[in-house]
């Protein structure tokens, strides 16, 4: 199970996504580290041109620069090599979402579909 809130209402409307390099003996720890950031909302391992991937959620986007550098503070060996902001999602979660970051509609998820054929069964849809 999943529960998503709006974050119109969670007092942290803006979401950071950070990819970092970790030197390998210390991914464990950093990655603790990181995960015990009052703004974390994901941290995992992963593969590809970085290690670690952070997803935070801020009040705003002015909070993202000190907390960049509380990270180093934490974990002085990292590099943060690519990072995005999201400053409204359309679609969550399998869900359209209003203005406000509340479910507008249900947009089916089918897994085992292969993706070729929906987009040949919705060829000329308005509802993507």
């Amino acid at each position: 199970l999943r529960c998503e809130v709006s974050r119109s209402t969670s007092g942290a409307p803006v979401e950071a996504t950070m990819w970092i390099d970790v030197p390998p003996a210390r991914l464990t720890a950093t990655a603790r580290e990181l995960a015990a950031l009052p703004q974390t909302r994901m941290c995992a391992a992963v593969v590809g041109g970085s290690n670690l991937a952070l997803t935070l959620w801020l009040r705003s986007v002015e909070e993202l620069q000190p907390l960049e550098m509380e990270m180093s503070r934490r974990a002085p060996r990292t590099s943060i090599t690519e990072r995005t902001l999201t400053l409204r999602h359309l679609k969550l979660m399998g869900r359209v979402l209003d203005t406000e970051g509340r479910a507008a509609r249900a947009v089916p998820l089918d897994i085992w579909q292969d993706p070729g054929s929906f987009a040949q069964d919705h060829a000329g849809s308005t509802h993507r």
